[in-house]
């Protein structure tokens, strides 16, 4: 799907009636949710969207998410409750019984499987150090 750009007197009309929003397309609904300048009162109406990458996109918004402390935990929250990547899945998963290094590991690798790591009998000491420094 290719991103629509719009500007800020393309929001225009749904300023005047919010409701609309909802009845355009995907695509449409997305370029709003992702455009910069949307006010939080149109965001709140994508949060009904029957899309559930518009909903998520306006959740995200900073301007839905408030102060940017507030914005940073969101973002955080969302990569801890994703699925892990091929690529980390596969050393997760590996790491169960085999010493994996822990650069073999992405940043967004939830600490709660980097635990089964420290349980592996055969994790060589200084792989189990760099997995506690992660913490």
């Amino acid at each position: 799907m290719q991103l629509l750009q719009i500007s800020a007197s393309d929001l225009q009309i749904f300023l005047e009636t919010p409701e609309e929003l909802l009845t355009e397309s995907e695509e449409m609904q997305i370029a709003v949710a992702s455009f910069a300048d949307t006010p939080r009162s149109l965001l709140e109406i994508l949060l009904n969207s029957d899309y559930s990458a518009v909903v998520e996109a306006a959740r995200l918004h900073v301007n839905f998410a408030g102060t940017l402390e507030d914005y940073q935990e969101t973002i955080a929250e969302v990569l801890r409750n994703l699925d892990l990547g091929q690529n980390d899945r596969l050393a997760v998963e590996l790491m169960r019984f085999a010493p994996v290094a822990p650069c073999f590991l992405s940043e967004w690798v939830p600490q709660r499987r980097l635990i089964q790591g420290l349980q592996n009998e055969y994790m060589p000491l200084r792989y189990r150090l760099q997995l506690l420094e992660r913490f």
